[in-house]
């Protein structure tokens, strides 16, 4: 009779878990203000935690955060050992191991640079006469436009830096060891308000790319029933204008 009430137990437990397992989403962050950042009690918060947090507790589920360079999130998403990722632009690529919801909000990708440039940038091959590179993120994407330039113009490409962090981005301009940087105007904006080490950078008119990014989310890892649940979330988190809400604080 003991013997039995263990195995019953043991079987409640595993259901248990199992029920609390299926309603996690593990959300890749980083410390990128004002996207992700930790508060002084560990907290995660930031535009897209705030996003992904309305969205996740719209589908009744419980967001788990991991901190992760962005590189190595895209390969774990392909193998189910992250649930989701925020700020994704739909690629051929990714659409093989993504699911997308969205949009999440748009996205204007700038040029970055110390205030004291004076040169004009109007496309991509004025890249050519910068002084040094322009940094980009290993495994972020900036267009197709800026893509095929990369891969068709050699001359291009040597203006190019890819560093793993985004957190380079302004010691090597500081340093002087790039003239710019490609980052999303939201979030260059609030740093050139916000953030002492910013203060002296300025945002080129010149646009990158422009489009919407969407909450991505991982074909191996969310079941139909999950990715449905999360789908009739955005609808009805959109249509409270809750999205919205956020978005406007950061503007």
């Amino acid at each position: 009779m003991k013997s039995s009430l263990i195995v019953i137990s043991f079987i409640l437990i595993t259901a248990v878990s199992s029920v609390a397992d299926n309603n996690e989403i593990k959300v890749r962050v980083t410390d990128y203000v004002p996207q992700y950042y930790q508060d002084e009690n560990g907290e995660w918060k930031g535009m897209g935690v705030e996003l992904a947090q309305v969205l996740i507790h719209e589908a009744g589920c419980k967001p788990v955060f991991l901190k992760l360079p962005w590189k190595r999130a895209l390969r774990q998403m392909a193998i189910g050992e992250v649930d989701m990722m925020l700020n994704l632009s739909i690629t051929e690529e990714r659409k093989n191991y993504m699911h997308f919801v969205g949009p999440q909000r748009d996205e204007s990708m700038v040029l970055i640079v110390k205030k004291g440039i004076c040169f004009l940038i109007d496309s991509f091959e004025d890249f050519k006469q910068m002084p040094k590179r322009v940094a980009i993120e290993n495994g972020g994407y900036y267009g197709e436009a800026f893509k095929e330039k990369y891969e068709t113009d050699p001359a291009f490409a040597d203006k190019i830096s890819i560093v793993v962090h985004t957190q380079q981005y302004i010691k090597m301009l500081t340093a002087g060891r790039i003239t710019a940087f490609i980052g999303d105007r939201y979030n260059m904006a609030y740093k050139i308000k916000t953030q002492p080490s910013y203060k002296d950078c300025k945002i080129l008119p010149f646009i990158v790319n422009q489009d919407f990014v969407y909450f991505g989310l991982s074909k191996k890892s969310v079941s139909k029933e999950k990715l449905e649940r999360i789908q009739k979330a955005y609808e009805r988190a959109k249509a409270k204008g809750k999205f919205e809400e956020i978005l406007k604080q950061y503007q």
